[in-house]
């Protein structure tokens, strides 16, 4: 692990992702980590990663297959 940031960012992970060790990590490393309640199915956001509308129909597609259970 390395040191603590000076440029904390704030981060909204899955509740699932709460104890995973990499995420665990940024907290330590000074990083704001929130949980996002309810577990979406997607969310959209201009700060999500690679967020880009053209991408948008591909998300909601991939989203509906994860929530069905559909392996790739």
């Amino acid at each position: 692990m390395k040191g603590r940031t000076n440029q904390p960012l704030t981060i909204l992970i899955d509740w699932e992702l709460r104890t995973h060790p990499k995420v665990l990590e940024l907290i330590e490393q000074g990083h704001q980590v929130d949980t996002i309640p309810n577990s979406p199915d997607l969310i959209l956001s201009k700060k999500a990663w690679r967020w880009d509308e053209k991408y948008l129909d591909m998300s909601i597609k991939a989203a509906r297959k994860v929530k069905k259970g559909v392996k790739e």
